[in-house]
């Protein structure tokens, strides 16, 4: 298992900006053909990717169109940043984990 660390930026709304710290947790696993003969000749062949497999966000800053911090370190306050918008914010979290890449960590 290979651990990394990613951040995630983008803009929800008109007036709010968010960045996110997410943990990722990856897998090594065998993509490959495994034992194979070709013309006569037995052989084996592994290709080992990384596939994530599961993510935590660490730390979520927002920063509102003024460039007053909203929220910083998970200290949600809901009168500040009502439950739904959170709701959108690790909607959106989820969906750019699903696209990311290990770094080179690997």
């Amino acid at each position: 298992m290979v651990s990394t660390e990613h951040i995630i930026e983008d803009e929800f709304l008109v007036n709010y900006f968010f960045s996110a710290k997410v943990g990722c947790e990856w897998d090594i696993v065998d993509n490959g053909i495994g034992y194979y003969e070709f013309w006569g000749t037995p052989g084996y062949q592994t290709t080992q990717d990384l596939e994530l497999n599961t993510y935590e966000i660490q730390e979520i800053t927002i920063i509102d169109i003024k460039n007053d911090i909203v929220l910083f370190d998970n200290e949600w306050d809901e009168a500040k940043i009502p439950k739904d918008l959170m709701e959108q914010i690790y909607i959106c979290v989820d969906s750019q984990v699903s696209e990311l890449e290990p770094n080179d960590a690997y």
